[in-house]
């Protein structure tokens, strides 16, 4: 007999609030442990997981959240870590090479 659709949502929220009590307790600041959804708009680039499947994914500025690449379903996304553009990355490489010449 599948899940209850009561079921399923009581187990997502579940899930969400151990994910975020788990991020804020190993010093991840509160401001950033907030879910998004699909479609939403990606505030800063970075490293995302999705709260049904635990998949990683990187979405950059602007960009808006896709459906869980793994079961493809609709699926919240919690913030892991900021990442860094290729393009800031070469920028800051230009400007040491600058300063230590």
């Amino acid at each position: 007999m599948p899940p209850t659709v009561e079921l399923q949502v009581h187990a997502l929220v579940s899930h969400r609030k151990i994910l975020r009590n788990h991020l804020i307790k190993f010093g991840m600041p509160p401001a950033y442990v907030r879910d998004m959804k699909t479609s939403d708009i990606a505030k800063q680039l970075g490293l995302y997981v999705s709260a049904c499947c635990d998949t990683d994914a990187i979405f950059d500025i602007k960009e808006s959240f896709s459906r869980c690449p793994c079961c493809e379903s609709l699926c919240f996304w919690q913030f892991v870590e900021p990442v860094v553009s290729w393009m800031d990355l070469d920028q800051s490489a230009e400007k040491q090479s600058l300063q230590a010449a």
